[in-house]
């Protein structure tokens, strides 16, 4: 299962959701963090929404994945 959590504005949740809902429930899915700023409290990797070809590239080869999309990236996002 492949999913996408999306919102426009920040700290609604997105990564919370995204770690402790979905990836608990989803064999440990992978997360792929979309963000220039990251205020979710990891030191996760992350990539920027203008690298959209490599994003879907690493989707396609995964079972399992969550993309979380912050608010800093969504409108390069969603233009690509």
């Amino acid at each position: 299962m492949k999913i996408a959590v999306i919102n426009f504005s920040g700290n609604v949740g997105k990564s919370v959701i995204s770690q402790h809902l979905l990836q608990p429930r989803m064999n440990d899915a992978k997360i792929i963090a979309v963000e220039s700023i990251n205020s979710d409290g990891t030191n996760n990797e992350t990539i920027k929404g203008k690298e959209f070809a490599d994003i879907m590239e690493s989707i396609s080869e995964m079972d399992d994945v969550i993309v979380d999309i912050g608010a800093s990236n969504v409108e390069d996002f969603m233009k690509k």
